[in-house]
């Protein structure tokens, strides 16, 4: 039997801390726990992801920047350190233009960061171009992001969706060094992932690096990983206990258990040495753990994948706000407007009142939708936010918008400052 080397990129410093802890977790704990990681043979870091980053800013009182170089110091130079940006965004809540892209990508590469993982919202392959340019161009490893979702909700979301949005991509000429298939709510099912992975191989070539990963809320994230290295994946990402589970990825141990003797590879990654280290990370941990909440697991998550427990709106009224909206994808950022709209529609009456946000979603300007928005919401959303539909390139929108003021923030200290206003 052969043996194929696994690649494994450890979130629990990102995700888990995120997702698990509620950014609760400040660095003077981090800190130890990467040494102890790297100790354990984790060389992969997932170190930051745009709310992370705010959180740590505001929350946690911490300047991100300055973690990721200290985490750096910890876990060691030949270490992989791997940040998640949104490519219209970078890690605000607004577009915000080309100037501050760069100066950003600049700002990750003094602080110790190889690799950018770009996404777009709405899998709007447009929305990373500028972002993987500026990675490449800047030596910086570039994993450019695709979002699944669930194929039931709608027949668009089926494997050759995703096979257009590769090819898009490659149209569009994005350098890539690898491919992350990312799953955010856990809602995409192993056989959807298999013909996933098994697609992009076949037009990328069998020597391309595809990275999956997906949150284990539903219930099925180790069989999710188990379809995707039988299709041919070549990356994981998973957690260690306390930070796995639930709203985060699968455990490692869990993952190198189940594969046992089916010829895979994690490398350095010792069974032994993880025992030890999760031991010592709940040791660690213990006082944050009642704020451990987001680690159930319940298969009616799949159903629902917006987190609308606790407000009294069924399923039916969810997708009403979906459907109309476009059929955008399930990321923190689009679920966040969508719960932002469905209250609203429950306090005022369906489509009375638009958000904000919901309008520029529905307009264009915070990329393509998957599927066109209904047309007489569109025109609703126009009325009352002043705005017209767009088809371009929303990142030109945000140039001509904000270069003026964004091209003078030169430096970390004004970057930071300037994220803290929004």
């Amino acid at each position: 039997m052969s043996i194929k080397y696994i690649d494994v990129m450890d979130t629990s410093f990102c995700t888990g801390v995120d997702a698990i802890f509620n950014n609760s977790v400040n660095k003077a704990v981090i800190l130890p726990l990467a040494e102890a990681a790297k100790e354990s043979g984790i060389s992969n870091f997932e170190i930051s992801l745009p709310h992370r980053f705010i959180q740590q800013l505001k929350k946690l009182n911490e300047n991100p920047f300055e973690f990721i170089k200290e985490f750096r110091w910890a876990v060691g130079e030949e270490a992989n350190l791997q940040i998640r940006v949104n490519g219209l965004n970078t890690v605000f809540n607004k577009p915000v233009s080309s100037a501050l892209h760069k100066l950003f990508i600049k700002l990750c590469l003094q602080n110790g960061v190889t690799t950018v993982a770009p996404y777009s919202i709405l899998n709007d392959m447009r929305n990373i171009d500028l972002i993987s340019y500026l990675s490449k161009e800047n030596l910086l490893l570039n994993e450019p992001t695709i979002t699944l979702m669930n194929e039931s909700e709608s027949k668009i979301f089926n494997t050759a969706y995703y096979k257009n949005l590769i090819i898009k991509m490659l149209d569009l000429g994005i350098e890539f060094d690898s491919l992350l298939f990312r799953d955010d709510w856990g809602v995409t099912s192993p056989a959807q992932i298999y013909e996933i992975v098994a697609i992009a191989k076949e037009i990328l070539g069998k020597e391309s690096f595809i990275r999956v990963s997906t949150r284990d809320r539903a219930g099925f994230g180790v069989s999710f990983y188990l379809a995707a290295l039988e299709a041919g994946a070549d990356g994981l990402d998973l957690a260690s206990q306390p930070f796995s589970g639930g709203l985060s990825t699968p455990d490692m141990l869990t993952m190198i258990q189940i594969t046992k003797g089916m010829g895979y590879n994690f490398g350095d990654l010792k069974e032994e040495a993880l025992i030890e280290y999760q031991k010592y990370l709940k040791e660690q941990l213990i006082k944050y753990i009642g704020i451990n909440l987001n680690r159930e697991v319940n298969t009616l998550n799949y159903y629902n994948p917006l987190l609308l427990d606790n407000i009294d709106i069924d399923l039916k009224t969810v997708n009403e706000v979906i459907f109309a909206g476009g059929y955008a994808n399930s990321t923190r950022e689009i679920s966040e407007i969508y719960y932002k709209q469905i209250k609203l529609n429950k306090k005022f009456g369906k489509w009375s009142k638009i958000d904000k946000s919901f309008a520029l979603l529905l307009l264009g300007y915070l990329g393509k939708t998957p599927f066109v928005p209904d047309p007489d919401l569109v025109e609703i959303a126009e009325e009352q936010s002043g705005k017209k539909f767009i088809t371009k390139n929303p990142l030109e929108i945000a140039d001509k918008e904000f270069e003026r003021l964004e091209k003078n923030i030169i430096n970390e200290e004004e970057f930071l400052c300037y994220l803290m206003k929004q």
